[in-house]
């Protein structure tokens, strides 16, 4: 596959909401453990979605107010759906609207170019979801570590199926490099 067929079919931004998608999942999979979460796997990879496409919106219009206005969308609907329960003993779920709202700006920052960001914060974010406070500091650093080598591990493949082997052959040395660091990283961390 080219990546010209993408621009010149409307799908060039695909791998970024590929991207949110998949951070939305990963969240919106934790969130699943909790049973009085209100929101889950399907909320969180549509509303990571949604921060992909204000991003869009907002940068092919020009209204950075796009991105602000779904925001407060958002915690909205989440304010709503715990209102609507109406149970004066139940758990707000403010961990739930929070991560949540995480999760846009997470999508967003993906259409902004920010992604290893973005995944690193989502991994930190799951984590932190998960209760990381059980696992030792050097295990934790090793989680982030390895999403890190993931998401080299994930472009590069991307590289290779959209720019084909010679862009694929130009970009591995450097990609590797990195997933290399990363593995010494966590050697170090290890000791």
């Amino acid at each position: 596959m080219n990546i010209s067929f993408l621009e010149s079919s409307g799908l060039a931004p695909l791998p970024a909401f590929l991207t949110s998608l998949a951070l939305g999942l990963l969240i919106g999979l934790e969130r699943e453990r909790n049973p009085s979460s209100k929101a889950g796997l399907r909320t969180f990879a549509l509303v990571a979605l949604l921060g992909t496409l204000a991003g869009l919106i907002a940068q092919k219009t020009g209204s950075p107010w796009i991105l602000v206005a779904g925001l407060a969308l958002v915690g909205a609907m989440m304010i709503a759906a715990y209102a609507r329960e109406g149970d004066e003993a139940a758990d707000p779920g403010t961990t739930s609207v929070a991560a949540l709202c995480v999760c846009y700006g997470l999508g967003a920052l993906i259409w902004l170019d920010y992604a290893t960001l973005a995944i690193l914060l989502g991994v930190i974010t799951t984590l932190r979801l998960y209760n990381v406070g059980k696992l030792a500091p050097a295990q934790a650093a090793g989680a982030v570590v390895l999403a890190l080598i993931s998401n080299i591990a994930f472009k590069l493949g991307l590289v290779f199926a959209v720019g084909g082997a010679a862009l694929g052959r130009r970009c591995a040395p450097a990609m590797l490099g990195a997933a290399a660091t990363a593995g010494l990283v966590i050697a170090f961390l290890q000791e």
